[in-house]
């Protein structure tokens, strides 16, 4: 994984440096290519879980426009819970492993850590939501 900003920090994960790079397990929300321009905040339909996430920046900082299409996190959140996750933009894939045990890996680039917040139906409907991307 590429660096730009700071550390990845999730919370408990088990990690291991190797020859062709980091090596980590993470639950990762995919979508299509998606540019932020500045400190919106957005929601994220996983179709996979059949949850409604609610997506804002961690610090009050000054956000460079940029460029993803993941966001990892240790485990999806409970209802109404908040975790934190990172943004990525996955690269490239490839698939390691015998054929018996395939494991798959990531390229990625990390931009920024995030919030993201299990959103309820009620919660939704109150909000102003302007963007919601499907994943």
């Amino acid at each position: 994984m590429l660096g730009i900003g700071s550390s990845l920090g999730l919370g408990p994960a088990e990690a291991s440096c190797t020859t062709t790079g980091f090596v980590a397990e993470y639950t990762a929300i995919y979508f299509a290519d998606l540019d932020i321009g500045g400190d919106e905040d957005w929601y994220v339909r996983d179709s996979t879980a059949q949850h409604t996430y609610g997506i804002a920046n961690i610090s009050s900082e000054s956000v460079v426009p940029y460029s993803f299409n993941t966001l990892l996190l240790s485990e999806r959140p409970k209802p109404s819970e908040v975790k934190v996750c990172a943004a990525v933009f996955v690269k490239a894939e490839d698939f390691l492993g015998s054929s018996a045990e395939v494991k798959h890996r990531m390229l990625c680039e990390f931009w920024r850590r995030l919030i993201l917040k299990d959103m309820t139906k009620k919660e939704i409907s109150k909000e102003n939501v302007d963007k919601i991307v499907e994943a």
